[in-house]
């Protein structure tokens, strides 16, 4: 095997090293926060701020132990930056149709800066979305949004966008909330619009949970 296969072979392994580890972040991210549900529906706020902090370190000890499993294989070529660039092209192709492709993109770039003790910018080497050889996709707007639309009143589509969110405790009190809500939106619509038209509202899917909050 001569200099140059070796160098593409141990790029392709780079690459697939390092988006065995950002699949790995997903996966654990995803596992912690859907614990925040419950955490918030039984007042697990102790459990909550744990989850918290572990999640905010997530990704640093995800990308470190992806630098220490791939600097050995990097130690074994003699072009450094050539073997990283087709494990950067490799790596590019790869996560072309993720739907996570931006968080993707940053992941790779960690584990580049910590590889090469990069300050500031190395586009030689970092992941950019600039060129002509592959183009993100953007994430389908349905996986993203509801529309809920206004059909009577403005206190009815509100307290339908609130109970297309399940929680596994009641609401204390739906109709109330419905109302106060409705009631801030439509002073907002008079004072802004001089009018209370409104077709409906988007709304994100995912629920965010903040303290006590959500």
């Amino acid at each position: 095997m001569t200099s140059d296969d070796l160098s593409k072979q141990v790029g392709r392994q780079i690459g697939d090293t390092i988006l065995a580890g950002f699949v790995d972040y997903i996966a654990s991210f995803r596992k912690i926060s859907r614990r925040a549900q419950r955490h918030f529906t039984q007042r697990e706020w102790t459990e909550h701020d744990a989850d918290s902090r572990q999640r905010l370190a997530l990704h640093r000890s995800c990308v470190v132990q992806a630098v220490d499993r791939v600097r050995p294989l990097l130690d074994g070529v003699a072009d450094r930056r050539g073997t990283w660039r087709t494990a950067r092209n490799h790596y590019k192709r790869r996560i072309a149709d993720r739907s996570d492709l931006t968080l993707a993109e940053t992941f790779f770039n960690s584990v580049t800066r910590r590889t090469f003790t990069t300050i500031g910018v190395d586009n030689d080497v970092e992941l950019r979305w600039f060129g002509a050889t592959t183009v993100p996709r953007g994430e389908g707007r349905a996986e993203l949004f509801a529309t809920a639309s206004r059909v009577r009143d403005t206190s009815a589509m509100v307290r339908q966008i609130l109970e297309s969110y399940e929680f596994e405790a009641p609401w204390a009190d739906l109709e109330g909330d419905a109302r106060r809500v409705a009631a801030r939106m439509d002073t907002f619509l008079i004072e802004e619009w001089d009018s209370l038209e409104a077709d409906g509202v988007d709304m994100l899917r995912p629920i965010f949970y903040r303290n006590k909050a959500a």
